[in-house]
């Protein structure tokens, strides 16, 4: 388990204004090599906007997936939906207006 990764699964709905901030945040973690963005039929603009923030941030210390429900389905089903997405053993879901905590990766290494 030496080469074990940690995925990100963001739920969003209606709320790119948070996400640039939590993507900042994610980059710091060494864990990281995946994030997951599992938008739940937002409106046009606010999906154009969440491209625009993941071009814009565009690191290529991981992979960044954006994936779009055909309709709303409701918060707990989307975060199902952002975790199953994911393809790293291990994943952390996070909502898009939150932030993770400093010692995340201190944390997922006690773990695995």
């Amino acid at each position: 388990m030496n080469n074990s990764y940690l995925s990100i699964a963001i739920p969003t709905y209606n709320s790119s204004g948070y996400l640039l901030r939590l993507l900042k945040k994610i980059e710091k973690f060494n864990s990281v090599n995946e994030i997951v963005i599992q938008d739940d039929f937002s409106t046009g603009e606010e999906f154009k906007n969440i491209n625009k923030i993941v071009k814009r941030f565009n690191k290529k210390k991981f992979e960044i997936k954006k994936l779009q429900n055909k309709k709303n389905l409701g918060a707990f089903l989307n975060k199902i939906n952002a975790i199953s997405n994911c393809k790293n053993e291990f994943v952390y879901q996070i909502d898009s207006d939150n932030l993770p905590g400093k010692n995340l990766d201190r944390i997922f290494k006690s773990i695995i």
